[in-house]
């Protein structure tokens, strides 16, 4: 049997609205498209040229999250092309009802029936943060403060118990060492006043466990890692673009001022008076 990838999509509906909205999008694109047991939505894809789909299989299963629905796809067969009718799928939903589309964290999405939405819950994640989910910890990202924390048998001998939040504004840099067939990769985060020490060759990892500003990962969760890289950097690339100041406003000429003074003339706020004499004052300026 072939391997099977997982791609996550979180949806601003109820799960029952979702799997309405998925099976009339999965007609629209001529999809065959099934509600299956246990809120499962069965689709198969035909190949063809004129609509550019692929053949493919995917089981869609579909959980509650808060107020919206987490979908889990788990996608028969491997190669670039299978997700792509997934993504045809989604640019079918009803505009803004597709929150974000992404890969499975492989530590959760072996718990079948999404176990991302589970992995949220039981750790107090909001549906909305960035999420990467690693050995022994996990980061989170909701705009603005950075989440960290270590959990597990591993994550706590290794480096404790424990939630740290940083705010965007702390984080000066990001560093990933991508994972290799053996030795894992992880995620670091440079923050002002960390101890940062060079590790020597063959270490880095080994060293990374110990850290707490870094998650250790391996190959098959580096994909989300990368994205959470990306995501975060934009936020402090974004962060120190300037901003230009507002120009300021045009001082008033000194017809504008005549036309205010008699403004409040006719007010009754100046006399005729003041208001002949801050005229004549006025008019001797030019």
């Amino acid at each position: 049997m072939s391997k099977q990838q997982s791609i996550q999509w979180v949806l601003q509906a109820t799960p029952a609205a979702a799997t309405e909205h998925i099976l009339a999008a999965a007609q629209a694109l001529k999809f065959k498209a099934n509600p299956g047991s246990e809120n499962q939505i069965l689709v198969e894809s035909p190949f063809s040229f004129r609509s550019n789909t692929f053949a493919g299989k995917y089981t869609g299963t579909v959980l509650a999250d808060g107020d919206g629905a987490v979908v889990v796809w788990d996608i028969e067969g491997q190669g670039s092309n299978q997700p792509k009718n997934l993504q045809k799928l989604a640019e079918k939903l009803p505009a803004g009802l597709l929150v974000s589309s992404g890969p499975v964290i492989a530590a959760v999405a072996g718990a079948k029936g999404g176990g991302d939405a589970e992995y949220r819950a039981k750790h107090g994640i909001p549906a909305e943060s960035f999420l990467a989910v690693g050995v022994g910890g996990y980061c989170a990202f909701d705009g603005q403060f950075l989440t960290i924390q270590h959990v597990g048998a591993l994550g706590r001998l290794s480096v404790g118990k424990g939630v740290k939040r940083v705010p965007l504004a702390s984080i000066s840099a990001v560093q990933i060492k991508p994972a290799g067939a053996v030795m894992s990769g992880f995620i670091q985060f440079t923050l002002p006043g960390s101890n940062e020490r060079r590790s020597e060759f063959g270490k880095q990892t080994f060293d990374a466990a110990g850290d707490e500003n870094s998650i250790v990962f391996i190959r098959d969760q580096e994909p989300a890692f990368l994205a959470f890289r990306d995501v975060l950097e934009q936020a402090i690339a974004a962060r120190h673009s300037p901003v230009a100041a507002a120009a300021p406003a045009p001082a008033p000429t000194v017809l504008d001022q005549i036309a205010q003074l008699a403004g409040l003339r006719d007010a009754g706020v100046l006399t005729a008076e003041e208001f002949d004499a801050k005229k004549a004052e006025l008019l001797s300026r030019l």
